[in-house]
């Protein structure tokens, strides 16, 4: 009988509140017509949870920061469905009861904090990862089945995508200097956000005497395209929205990515 996957659920930048963020579309306050942008956030929570279904299960799930867009003042408030941080946060929460309610409550879940920008100090991410019974992080060190992950928010880059790998190479060859300083274990899984572009680079590197694989991801958005933030971000493209989820079998990664085609957004 073969064995199944250990599955974790990689998701980042939801942007909560946003007029263009991840809405539980179930709840009223997605369908109210007079807020703008309203059949995006349909077709978005549409397509991310009939692709959840088709996973049918997972171990883990990871949110690598930008959970809530955070309050915006002036102009930018029409950026946000709810300019309240604690309205945010319940938003983020509903995602969440779906979630429980549809796979159970068996998966772990990592949150990690994001941008200052949006979630300000870390308190909206560390009351949502509290909800899931752990405590967010800044960016961590991970060891999953004999691999080991380095993950974070933020990474540089470009609105050109072809430098967005340049940027995962660069934050690899950093890792493996820091770990060979500092003897600490060099990261098989490499995984950053923040650029709400999809991005993925694998190769081999020496370790332990051996010739071992390496994968470094720049995960997509949860976050279709039209706020001013995300048109900052991505500049004259379009962003990459969906998620990504990986299987772990025999210590070796597989990557598999969900990207999401929002047709009212083009």
């Amino acid at each position: 009988m073969t064995k199944p996957p250990y599955r974790i659920v990689l998701t980042s930048d939801w942007h909560c509140g946003s007029s263009t963020g991840l809405t539980n579309m179930d709840k009223h306050y997605g369908k109210n017509e007079l807020v703008e942008y309203a059949d995006r956030r349909e077709e978005l929570w549409v397509l991310f949870t009939d692709t959840l279904k088709e996973i049918k299960t997972f171990n883990e799930l990871w949110i690598i920061g930008d959970i809530v867009n955070g309050p915006s003042s002036g102009i930018a408030k029409r950026d946000n469905l709810e300019n309240a941080m604690e309205r945010q946060i319940l938003y983020a929460r509903d995602i969440l009861d779906w979630m429980k309610k549809e796979f159970g409550r068996n998966w772990k879940a990592l949150v990690v904090e994001g941008t200052e920008w949006h979630v300000g100090e870390g308190a909206a991410e560390a009351s949502i990862a509290e909800s899931l019974n752990t405590t967010a992080t800044k960016g961590k060190i991970l060891e999953r089945h004999g691999l080991y992950f380095d993950v974070k928010h933020k990474i540089g880059g470009s609105n050109r995508p072809h430098l967005n790998g340049n940027a995962l190479i660069q934050e690899y060859d950093a890792a493996v200097a820091n770990a060979n300083q500092h003897g600490t274990k060099i990261p098989d899984v490499i995984i950053r956000a923040h650029r709400h572009l999809w991005s993925h680079r694998e190769g081999t590197c020496c370790r332990n005497g051996m010739k071992l694989p390496w994968h470094a991801l720049i995960l997509p958005s949860l976050q279709a395209w039209g706020s001013d933030y995300g048109k900052k971000v991505t500049g004259s493209l379009f962003p990459d929205i969906g998620f990504v989820h990986i299987d772990i079998v025999d210590r070796k990664t597989m990557v598999f990515p969900h990207l999401f085609h929002i047709r009212s957004q083009v």
